[in-house]
C-alpha cells in the first residue's frame, strides 16, 4: 500500500505580503498607520497562523510524505486522483455530512471520479460552479460564469484602450445560479426540499 500523503495549503499572512510589498517592517508599519491600522494587529493575526501551521505539520505521522503550497500556487499543484480516493477511504473512519469542492482547474480535472465517488458513498458533493453539478455532483451555487467571462472581457478592453489596471475599481459578480442534480440526489438518497427546487436556475433529471 503506497505511503499515505498530506498537502497543507496555507495563504501567505498580511504580514508577509505587506513586507514584500515595502520592503521593511519600518514602511509596512506607516503605510498601516496612515490608514488608522496598528501592525501589532496584523503580527498577532501572523503568529496565530504560524502556531496553526506548527501544529498541524507535528500531528501528521512521521512516515507520512508531506507537501505543502501557498494558496497563490495552487493551481500549479496538481492533486491525483489517488489523493481523492484516499480522501474518500479516510471518511469511513471519521465521516462528514457532506463535501464542499472548491470548483477550480485541478479539481474540475477529477469532477466525475467525485461524483462516482459521491455516489458510492452515498455522500452529497456541493461545487462553487455549474461543471461539477454537470459531471455528477449534487448542487452548484456561484457566480453566473457568463458574467464573470463579461465582467473579465471588459477589463482587458478597457487596459488595451490605455487604463491602467491599478486604477480600474474592482467589481464583483452581481448574479449567481443555482445547479441541482436531481438524479444524483435520488441516487445517494437524498431528498431535495421543493422550496429549494423551485428557487434553482437549472434542475439536471
Amino acid at each position: 500500500m503506497a505511503t499515505p500523503r498530506i498537502v497543507l495549503v496555507h495563504r501567505r499572512t498580511e504580514l508577509q505580503e505587506l513586507l514584500d510589498r515595502h520592503a521593511t517592517r519600518g514602511q509596512a508599519e506607516f503605510f498601516l498607520n496612515t490608514r488608522g491600522r496598528s501592525i501589532q494587529d496584523v503580527q498577532d493575526r501572523h503568529d496565530r497562523l504560524t502556531a496553526a501551521l506548527a501544529t498541524v505539520r507535528e500531528a501528521v505521522p512521521s512516515d507520512w510524505r508531506q507537501a505543502e503550497v501557498e494558496r497563490a500556487d495552487l493551481s500549479r499543484f496538481l492533486l491525483t486522483a489517488e489523493d481523492i480516493k484516499r480522501a474518500f477511504s479516510a471518511f469511513a473512519a471519521d465521516r462528514p455530512d457532506g463535501l464542499i469542492v472548491l470548483t477550480e482547474q485541478r479539481s474540475m480535472l477529477h469532477a466525475k471520479l467525485l461524483a462516482e465517488l459521491s455516489r458510492r458513498e452515498r455522500l452529497p458533493v456541493l461545487h462553487s460552479f455549474s461543471e461539477g453539478v454537470h459531471a455528477g455532483g449534487i448542487i452548484s451555487y456561484g457566480p453566473h460564469q457568463l458574467e464573470m467571462v463579461s465582467i473579465a472581457t471588459s477589463y482587458v478592453a478597457k487596459i488595451l484602450k490605455g487604463a491602467k489596471p491599478a486604477e480600474l475599481p474592482v467589481e464583483q459578480p452581481t448574479r449567481f445560479e443555482l445547479v441541482i442534480n436531481l438524479k444524483t440526489a435520488k441516487e445517494i438518497g437524498l431528498t431535495v426540499p421543493p422550496t429549494l427546487l423551485a428557487r434553482a436556475d437549472e434542475v439536471i433529471e
